[in-house]
């Protein structure tokens, strides 16, 4: 698919994915395979405002290769 098609691809996710997504998340690629969309996100890093003398902890998330068992 050409550079174009996935750019346009990219512009239309973008608009409609919901803004809470697009505030914290970037959209760094789309693919388009047959009926699917595939979307990449990476975290954009911004440290959210804590009052002073409170530590900010981190618990991040698991990785695409865990499994989450109960």
């Amino acid at each position: 698919m050409s550079y174009f098609m996935q750019d346009g691809y990219h512009t239309l996710i973008s608009l409609l994915l919901p803004d809470l997504i697009l505030d914290f998340f970037e959209l760094k690629e789309v693919r388009k395979e047959e009926d699917i969309f595939h979307l990449k996100l990476e975290e954009v890093n911004i440290t959210p405002n804590v009052p002073d003398g409170e530590k900010l902890l981190s618990k991040g998330f698991f990785g695409s290769s865990q499994k989450l068992v109960d």
